[in-house]
């Protein structure tokens, strides 16, 4: 990655829509799942495999901040004017490789990590798939039970596949992210920073169908984070799942439509799993239809402590 190096945006405003694409200048490739958020409407979008995006300007304002961020870069905003510029305005911002703040992300330790493994696994009953949509965020707790901090060594998944015969199915992957515990609210508090994205890619099954004589097979996917570095914390860790469009087809505007695989999740009692649009600012329970019930995001994290 070059210490400087510049993205260039091509930005068209018609009809309240922003559509752009986000560009490396020095490669001439696009920059893939870029995070692009109007902030006045706190709504984003991920970049597509050509670096394209499209957002929704639903109160259509004169004017709006854009941020855009991605891994191994500092965050960047540029200013759009819906009414002065025209639909073949181009936008073109530079942005500099945050080294400083990679290097926060290595684990620097002069313990030992203890040789035994540790499991920490969801609890719950009665699967049930979660049908999010684009651009959308699940968010679960992890608790730490030990008064230790570790290592994060690897994290499980579980989807399953929609085959039903109604709405419009696309495909998905997700973006793994990783979020600190706030030591008030107990919510998602700060983004912890990696030095790559990490991109989980399922692939749909047939034999997982979302039917009732399958409602309880699923598909598991590992993902192998050793060399990624990430500290468990003494206060725990958030997990997140962002929803992201990996292909050229946009939903229709206003249809319903069904992303597969879809995240597998079970109904707890006490709320540990949160949600949120990309670029919105507050994080929902996902209360479930059973009274008393939250919808509880299934995942399993194995990991080492450090020893005392």
């Amino acid at each position: 990655m070059n210490r400087f190096c510049f993205i260039l945006f091509f930005i068209n405003i018609l009809n309240g829509q922003v559509n752009g694409v986000v560009l490396d200048s020095v490669s001439k490739e696009p920059i893939v799942y870029a995070n692009v958020i109007l902030q006045s409407e706190q709504i984003g979008v991920a970049t597509n495999f050509k670096g394209a995006f499209q957002i929704n300007n639903k109160n259509n304002l004169g004017s709006d901040t854009l941020l855009v961020t991605y891994v191994g870069y500092k965050p960047q905003k540029i200013v759009i004017n819906h009414k002065k510029r025209d639909r073949d305005s181009i936008y073109r911002l530079y942005l500099k490789e945050d080294i400083e703040l990679l290097d926060e992300v290595l684990i620097k330790s002069s313990k030992k990590l203890s040789q035994t493994t540790y499991k920490i696994k969801s609890k719950g009953k009665k699967l049930i798939g979660h049908n999010i949509k684009y651009n959308e965020e699940v968010i679960k707790l992890v608790n730490n039970n030990k008064n230790t901090s570790g290592k994060l060594l690897n994290v499980t998944f579980y989807f399953r596949s929609y085959e039903r015969d109604y709405g419009q199915k696309l495909p998905v992957h997700y973006r793994l992210n990783f979020y600190s515990v706030d030591s008030i609210s107990k919510k998602p508090k700060d983004l912890v920073l990696l030095e790559s994205d990490i991109i989980i890619k399922p692939e749909p099954k047939p034999e997982l169908e979302n039917k009732y004589k399958n409602r309880n097979k699923k598909q598991a996917i590992k993902v192998d984070l050793k060399n990624y570095n990430i500290k468990f914390p003494k206060e725990g860790l958030f997990l997140g799942l962002q929803s992201i469009n990996p292909s050229l087809t946009q939903p229709k505007t206003g249809s319903f439509y069904i992303i597969t695989p879809m995240l597998l999740e079970s109904y707890v009692k006490k709320a540990t799993t949160y949600y949120r649009t990309l670029g919105g600012e507050t994080f929902g329970n996902m209360k479930g239809l059973t009274k008393n019930h939250y919808r509880d995001l299934i995942i399993d994290v194995e990991l080492k402590y450090y020893e005392n």
